[in-house]
C-alpha cells in the first residue's frame, strides 16, 4: 500500500474516535511534506464500488468481487478478498493555530474527504482496502496515555528543584530562555502555571 492502508485509517478512526471518544494525530497529505493535525471527528458514507450508488449503511453497498467488473485494483487484490466496499469520509481536524494573546479558546477546523474502498473476507471482516484518489493521509499516530511533551532541558532538570515561591527558580528560568531561542517551551514552567491557576 502507499502510506496509510485504507483498512488502517477506516479502522483507526473508528475505533480511536468513533468508540473510544480520543484524538489521534493525521499527517494529512501525502505530499513530502509533513502537516500534523488533530482529529476530531468524522462522517462516513458508503457507496457500491461498481455502480457509485451511495448508501447510509454498509450493507446497502457491499458487493462480492466478482460482482465489480470494473476494479482497476484486481491485480492488487489479496486472494482472501472476498467483498469489497466504498467509502467517502469526511475527517474533520484542527487548522494551524496561531498564538494569540486573546480571551477566545475557539479553534478552527478543516475537513478532508477521502475516497477508498474496503476489502472484505469470507466473514466480511475488514482486511484491506485500496485509496481512489491521491488525497489520503501519509501516517497516523497518537500519545501514550499520560505522556506530556519535554524539552532537553526538561529532562535535565529533573523533579529536584521545585517552583515553591513567588518567583521562578533561576534554574528553570535560564531553561527557559536557552529553549525559547528553539522556539519551545518549558514544561516544567507551563505545568507549575497550570497547576497554580487551578488552585
Amino acid at each position: 500500500c502507499f502510506d496509510v492502508n485504507p483498512a488502517a485509517l477506516h479502522l483507526a478512526l473508528a475505533y480511536q474516535v468513533g468508540a473510544f471518544h480520543k484524538s489521534l494525530v493525521m499527517d494529512a497529505a501525502f505530499s513530502g511534506e509533513v502537516w500534523n493535525y488533530p482529529v476530531t471527528k468524522y462522517k462516513s458514507v458508503y457507496f457500491n464500488p461498481e455502480s457509485l450508488k451511495p448508501s447510509f449503511h454498509p450493507e446497502g453497498a457491499v458487493i462480492t468481487l466478482g460482482q465489480y467488473s470494473s476494479d482497476k485494483f484486481r491485480s492488487y487484490r489479496s486472494p482472501e478478498v472476498k467483498y469489497v466496499v466504498g467509502i467517502i469520509m469526511d475527517v474533520t481536524h484542527t487548522n494551524l493555530q496561531v498564538a494569540t494573546i486573546s480571551n477566545s479558546d475557539s479553534l478552527t477546523e478543516a475537513t478532508v474527504r477521502y475516497v477508498y474502498d474496503l476489502e472484505l473476507n469470507q466473514n466480511q471482516e475488514i482486511i484491506g482496502g485500496e485509496w481512489y484518489t491521491n488525497g489520503h493521509p501519509d501516517f497516523l499516530w497518537s500519545y501514550k496515555a499520560g505522556s506530556e511533551a519535554r524539552t532537553a532541558s526538561d529532562r535535565q532538570l529533573g523533579d529536584a528543584i521545585v517552583w515553591d515561591g513567588p518567583t521562578v527558580p533561576s534554574q528553570w528560568a535560564s531553561a527557559a530562555y536557552t529553549e525559547s531561542h528553539q522556539g519551545m517551551v518549558l514544561s516544567h514552567i507551563v505545568n507549575e502555571l497550570l497547576k497554580r491557576s487551578l488552585q
